[in-house]
């Protein structure tokens, strides 16, 4: 699924420990459920549109503390409907690095 996305800034990417967010998914999905990796290195978000489900990862390590945050805010929304954010020089159809309420 190609998540179309609304750009704040093309001309400026990610470097480690980058958490700003650069842009949202223009049409919300519904979050399904939120999960680590077993070795806890990437926290994925599995997101359903139109009935086509969807999985997306952050990279834990790049920043633990905000893949904290987005976890527990994520694990609240579980089943409503939420806009993905995505940093700067990264792919939205693979990445995230935010969740909100939509």
């Amino acid at each position: 699924m190609t998540t179309a996305i609304q750009s704040l800034n093309t001309n400026t990417f990610a470097t480690k420990g980058d958490i700003v967010t650069a842009a949202y998914s223009k049409e919300p999905v519904i979050l399904m459920a939120v999960y680590a990796s077993t070795d806890n290195t990437k926290l994925y978000v599995v997101t359903e549109a139109r009935g086509t489900p969807s999985i997306h990862k952050m990279s834990i390590t790049r920043n633990t503390e905000h893949a904290r945050a987005v976890f527990k805010a994520a694990k609240k929304m579980i089943g409503q409907q939420v806009l993905l954010g995505v940093t700067a020089g990264w792919s939205s159809d693979t990445w995230f690095n935010d969740v909100i309420a939509a």
